[in-house]
């Protein structure tokens, strides 16, 4: 048989739900900013490694997150006050840094790579005068090939500690690459300006 609910108690226990809802949404959002450890509040990338380690680039520079509280590894000034681009994790559990400095008169590219102890930029000899890595790929855990585009239409492959270097010899049209991306087929995706998309299949 059908009982007839006594308004009153609806209404407690509604209230009593949207008290409890309300509990738990505040328990569920909290605020990181610069006094919890970031080195800005404008962030740009978060991005979590093979380890567990949740790292987070913003507008000043590079903070970590162990699951307790924040840190800023990088001592090194060459990230201090960086734009940070993407983060990067290669198949040796190595981070790479893609940075960007707006100069007065120009714009200034720089990719690091942090094995833990000490940071280095590894393509600074390859890449030939006025050469800038302008395009990486998407961050994600443990990429096995990093692909990384530069401004004078080159694309470098490095994989296993070793780095190979793609130009128009090898069929690119020689023009900037804005955009990169490998599909589940492992064939790449390398967008340029003003030349469209090309599709490569490399060994």
């Amino acid at each position: 048989s059908y009982t007839e609910a006594d308004p009153a108690d609806v209404v407690r226990q509604a209230t009593q739900m949207l008290d409890t809802a309300t509990q738990a949404n505040r328990s569920q959002w909290r605020v990181f900013g610069v006094q919890e450890g970031l080195p800005s509040g404008y962030v740009t990338k978060m991005f979590q490694d093979s380890h567990g380690a949740l790292w987070i680039a913003t507008l000043s520079g590079v903070a970590r997150f162990d699951g307790v509280a924040f840190d800023q590894p990088f001592a090194d000034e060459r990230l201090r006050e960086k734009w940070i681009l993407n983060l990067l994790e290669d198949g040796a559990g190595h981070l790479w840094i893609w940075t960007v400095d707006f100069l007065q008169q120009t714009t200034d590219f720089r990719l690091y790579r942090f094995n833990g102890e000490r940071l280095d930029e590894p393509f600074k000899e390859m890449l030939e005068e006025g050469e800038q890595v302008v395009a990486t790929l998407p961050a994600k855990k443990r990429h096995e090939t990093l692909w990384f585009g530069t401004n004078k239409g080159r694309v470098l492959r490095y994989r296993d500690g070793g780095t190979e270097v793609f130009s128009k010899e090898h069929g690119l049209p020689g023009r900037g690459i804005t955009a990169l991306l490998v599909d589940e087929s492992g064939t790449l995706w390398v967008g340029t300006d003003e030349k469209g998309v090309y599709r490569v299949v490399y060994p």
